[in-house]
């Protein structure tokens, strides 16, 4: 009799063990499998300095695609290229699709993030370019005037007196669209009413032309240099670049002819 209830007892104490394992493994598997990983933030866009001028006062280019050197390079796009021949470091932000409006690949842009992740403020910049408007094409003028808008006077703000350049809309080979067109003049219209000192370099109104990539847009390595020819010869005739010699930029083609005929851009 005493052996038949030892063994009753132990048979419920391994069932109590078993139960309570069994028990344990669910409510595991219920919080593993409610519980989802913390979103993984993305780096920020802003590169290091690059270029070999002196650390302070670099140039700092804000963009999009062209800017990253889509199609070529981020070493042989224009931003570079145009701080060699000035003799500056570039710290470059730029978010393939993104605009003033648009964020871009990963959500990294639009401008006004770029611009708080720059600092400008930190890094007393000598000049600050924002190349943006191809992906904006299409947005509602209202929402794009405010946000050209704000990023000027951002600029302003944190870095009062630095030269500010605005690099407005590449479009595709070929004629522009008359939304390209309204676009471009949207942020010219905005930039200049929020700073009447801004410098506007502008690819459609000054038929800016070179070599692109299959797609029909980005510049090829040579496209590259011609961009940045179009940069220095725009922030010269601005004053803030002096004309000089630049090794391996070819000179921008001339200007449209006064007639106002654009050149395919």
């Amino acid at each position: 009799m005493v052996d038949t209830l030892r063994r009753l007892q132990g048979r419920r104490v391994l069932i109590a063990l078993t139960v309570g394992l069994a028990t344990a493994v669910v409510v595991g598997l219920l919080v593993v499998g409610t519980t989802t990983a913390a979103p993984v933030p993305a780096p920020p866009a802003i590169a290091p300095a690059v270029g070999p001028g002196p650390a302070d006062n670099p140039i700092v280019v804000l963009g999009a695609s062209i800017s990253a050197g889509t199609g070529s390079s981020p070493e042989q796009a224009w931003p570079e290229l145009v701080g060699r021949c000035l003799g500056r470091r570039v710290v470059v932000g730029a978010v393939p699709g993104s605009g003033y409006v648009t964020p871009g690949r990963g959500q990294r842009g639009p401008v006004a993030r770029l611009l708080r992740e720059a600092d400008l403020a930190r890094l007393h910049p000598s000049l600050v370019v924002l190349q943006a408007g191809h992906n904006d094409i299409g947005a509602p003028e209202p929402k794009l005037r405010a946000a050209v808008t704000t990023a000027v006077q951002d600029v302003g703000h944190q870095v009062p007196g630095t030269p500010l350049a605005l690099i407005t809309v590449f479009a595709h080979v070929g004629v522009p669209t008359a939304e390209a067109r309204s676009t471009d003049a949207t942020i010219v219209d905005a930039a200049r009413r929020a700073d009447p000192q801004v410098i506007v370099l502008d690819p459609l109104v000054q038929g800016w032309s070179f070599p692109r990539v299959g797609d029909g847009l980005h510049p090829t390595a040579v496209g590259q240099r011609l961009l940045a020819g179009h940069v220095l010869d725009g922030l010269t005739q601005a004053g803030v670049a002096g004309p000089g010699t630049c090794s391996g930029t070819p000179p921008a083609p001339p200007a449209p002819h006064p007639s106002g005929h654009l050149t395919p851009s």
